[in-house]
């Protein structure tokens, strides 16, 4: 059996991910605070997530249960209702990580956007965060 270009493409990307998964995150303590050398900061509550962009910009953020994150085809967007304004927190209900699970480890991909009439996004970021 062959691979399509397409699908030895995904595979790359999903272990490109992986690996980025576990080496992109610093856990802070027992307390499920996460940090991203780049500027946003996860931290997981009972019911929800709060993310802190201490960058200068807005960010954008997607967040997924890691083992749906695999499943999936997804792209970045610059969405306004996905942002948070620079040096703001924002809360994430659980109810809006698709495949949340308690205890489950969620992925928070993130990404600034640029441009003047269409924004396309840039570099994007990765935290694993497990939650309570």
């Amino acid at each position: 059996m062959t691979m399509s270009a397409r699908n030895v493409s995904t595979l790359l990307l999903s272990i490109a991910l992986f690996l980025v998964f576990f080496h992109s995150c610093r856990d802070l303590g027992n307390d499920y605070t996460y940090d991203d050398v780049n500027g946003l900061q996860v931290r997981a509550d009972v019911n929800s997530m709060f993310l802190t962009n201490k960058t200068t910009e807005s960010v954008y953020y997607f967040a997924v249960e890691q083992v749906t994150f695999t499943l999936i085809d997804w792209i970045p967007s610059c969405e306004v209702n996905k942002s948070i304004q620079a040096r703001a927190t924002k809360e994430i209900p659980y109810s809006q990580v698709t495949g949340y699970k308690k205890g489950c480890q969620v992925v928070v991909v993130w990404w600034h956007c640029s441009g003047t009439m269409t924004y396309m996004p840039g570099t994007w970021r990765t935290l694993v965060c497990q939650t309570p």
